[in-house]
């Protein structure tokens, strides 16, 4: 073969050859260098207030828990809103309640007005991990007209099958249920529960860490993890002061909740969500895993064990007044409704409806009734209870 063609060959392999790595390298993935200055554990303390060594490479801070603690105080307005009804002895509006829910038409009133308008709401967040939030949605509009009915009759003392007002506190249904109660806990559920540990601290896991979002100093990554802690605390430290006879001040409904029954677990949360947020930094996913597990686990726990004891406290609140009873029986009830988001004590929609089903049906008229032993139902309420104290652990303690 001519020698000149030849070369002209070898040429053209080699540049073809070239071009092949080249493209190869185009293709493949270059690892991405890290956005922060890795963070000791060593360095994190009980008292290391959150955002300490949260900060990118001017010092600014990169946590944002903004969102989190405005969702925390949509629960509370809510909250303040229905027992309003009973302080006043004003009737609560169900289109109203419903538009604080969903966020619209400007239904925050003060201090709560700087929630309004704000792009988000409790409504977008309620069930998020599940394949039932649109039905999660309608119980809860359900119970705000349940609630919204009953306040009709705020002047009216409760009992005999009446709705009104039991010791001046309580305001029941015709059935005896205290909906306020129910509303607020079964949100603690779908909304705190099922958003932080079944979204936030699961899938919500798989966010991007290696680019900030535009407009801001954090990642998704890094955000997520923030969001969760504000709807969980408004507090800089959770629990701070905390010993297991006193909470400190400032924690509410899940975080007090954890307080109240899982007292090794409430002492170990705040290390776990700092531990957690260091890892992200530290791009150490391994870690970051084991404790959103840990946190998961510490937040399931008590809703169950808290539904237990106080479906138990009502039956065996023989010598209190029907109101106490009833009392009990709404944060138990409200609170088997929110075991439904406990994934992984494996609770599920079916499991909370058979518990609900069996603590309210056709057969029982008046929720404080099932309190006396005369009274049938008494026994299904204690295997209630005991069937759902043995599935989240009590027994095990």
């Amino acid at each position: 073969m001519n020698a000149p063609i030849m070369k002209i060959k070898f040429i053209v392999f080699i540049l073809m050859l070239a071009t092949a790595v080249s493209c190869k390298k185009k293709e493949d993935p270059q690892p991405t260098p890290p956005l922060r200055s890795p963070i000791s554990y060593s360095d994190l303390t009980a008292t290391t207030p959150y955002g300490t060594f949260f900060k990118d490479e001017t010092g600014a801070t990169t946590v944002d828990r903004t969102e989190g603690r405005n969702l925390l105080r949509m629960l509370e307005a809510i909250d303040v809103y229905c027992k309003s009804s009973i302080e006043d002895k004003t009737a609560i509006d169900s289109t109203k309640l419903s538009n604080m829910f969903r966020n619209q038409s400007s239904a925050f009133p003060d201090p709560y007005e700087d929630l309004n308008g704000l792009n988000y709401s409790i409504q977008k967040f309620t069930a998020k991990s599940t394949t039932y939030k649109a039905a999660t949605d309608n119980d809860i509009e359900k119970m705000i007209g349940a609630l919204a009915r009953s306040s009709q009759f705020i002047d009216n003392a409760a009992g005999n099958g009446n709705a009104g007002l039991y010791d001046g506190q309580y305001l029941v249904d015709t059935a005896g249920v205290e909906n306020n109660v129910v509303l607020v806990e079964a949100l603690i559920g779908a909304l705190q529960l099922d958003y932080i540990g079944n979204y936030l601290l699961f899938t919500g896991l798989n966010a991007d860490n290696h680019q900030i979002v535009p407009g801001t100093n954090y990642t998704q990554l890094e955000h997520n993890w923030d969001i969760a802690y504000g709807l969980l605390t408004s507090n800089d430290i959770y629990a701070l002061g905390a010993t297991d006879a006193t909470m400190n001040d400032g924690e509410s409904y899940l975080g007090a909740c954890v307080w109240e029954n899982n007292k090794a677990g409430y002492k170990q949360l705040y290390a776990a969500f700092l531990k957690g947020r260091t890892a992200i930094v530290n791009n150490d996913m391994d870690e970051l895993k084991k404790q959103a597990l840990i946190i998961r686990y510490i937040l399931e726990k008590p809703v169950g064990i808290s539904a237990g004891l106080h479906i138990l406290a009502m039956v065996q609140a023989n010598h209190q007044t029907a109101g106490v009873r009833a009392h009990e029986f709404a944060q138990g009830y409200g609170l088997i409704y929110a075991t439904r988001f406990c994934f992984l004590y494996t609770g599920t929609d079916a499991f909370s409806k058979k518990y609900m089903t069996k603590l309210l049906n056709s057969t029982i008229t008046r929720v404080e009734d099932i309190a006396y032993q005369t009274v049938t139902p008494y026994e299904v309420q204690l295997d209630v209870q005991e069937e759902v104290l043995d599935k989240f652990g009590y027994y095990q303690q």
